[in-house]
């Protein structure tokens, strides 16, 4: 597993993030990339031909502070990364409050799985 680290707060990826990867390897799954952005952390589905991640897809855990004023919520989509002017969002897949994350664990790595299936297909 390649990390990429292009924020500039966080060298390590979210817990929930870690959670997932720990649960993804359980399973014998190895990200090739995860990219640690300010608040999102980025699982790229298929390895980077050549290290240009142009056009690949990535499911994104993003932790965003200001969607409601008295909590954080995270945001699981699916992303394909795009050369400049903002990534296209493909398909959003959950969100949910941190107090729930460990109960979104098996749901964002069955999410990974399902739609890493489908772009080595």
């Amino acid at each position: 597993m390649q990390i990429i680290v292009t924020g500039n707060g966080r060298f390590q990826p979210l817990a929930v993030t870690e959670s997932v990867l720990n649960a993804l390897l359980e399973k014998g799954i190895t990200v090739p990339i995860v990219e640690i952005a300010d608040d999102a952390d980025n699982l790229f589905l298929s390895p980077s031909a050549g290290g240009d991640l142009i056009h690949e897809e990535y499911l994104q855990i993003q932790r965003d502070e200001s969607y409601f004023t008295d909590s954080p919520v995270f945001f699981v989509e699916i992303f394909e990364r795009q050369h400049s002017g903002g990534d296209i969002g493909l398909e959003e897949l959950l969100e949910f409050l941190p107090s729930e994350s460990e109960q979104f664990i098996s749901q964002i790595t069955a999410a990974y799985i399902t739609h890493r299936g489908l772009c080595l297909s």
